[in-house]
């Protein structure tokens, strides 16, 4: 059974320093940039991922196979630990939060819980790497380029 990632957004937002910037000039910005991370972050992994926001749905987001829930009237907390109530098999989510309440009911229901400032240290780690490899593949084209522009007879 795949691995199943329930990321509360809006406590992972707080906790990228990026983002949190954006957030509080362009929530929906912050949002959509979160998404684009986490994009880049599950690309080659195998698993589930649910990303939930307190509030409304104001912008569709692009998201691929992350499946984007909202609040609406309750707060994303409640969502996540329905989230959990409904999982056939807890021990397969791994809740992303630094939300004490969250964390602490994900931990009673058996789920693997990374903190909010954990996994927000992956993230930008993931997208320094995933940079750094493309531009050493740029690097690299050019190279390639020069090597056979100067070498032709």
């Amino acid at each position: 059974m795949l691995k199943e990632y329930v990321i509360d957004g809006n406590n992972l937002i707080g906790k990228v320093a990026s983002l949190k910037a954006v957030q509080k000039i362009n929530p929906q910005l912050s949002r959509e940039k979160l998404v684009n991370m986490l994009l880049r972050y599950f690309l080659q992994k195998r698993c589930k991922t649910f990303l939930f926001f307190d509030g409304f749905e104001k912008d569709k987001i692009s998201s691929g196979e992350i499946r984007i829930f909202y609040s609406n009237k309750k707060d994303a907390d409640s969502i996540i630990k329905e989230h959990i109530d409904h999982s056939k098999n807890p021990k397969h989510l791994i809740i992303v939060s630094s939300d004490g309440s969250v964390a602490g009911y994900a931990r009673k229901n058996a789920c693997q819980v990374i903190s909010a400032e954990e996994f927000g240290r992956e993230l930008q780690t993931a997208g320094q790497e995933q940079s750094s490899g493309e531009n050493n593949h740029n690097l690299q084209s050019q190279n390639d380029y020069f090597i056979k522009l100067f070498n032709a007879k």
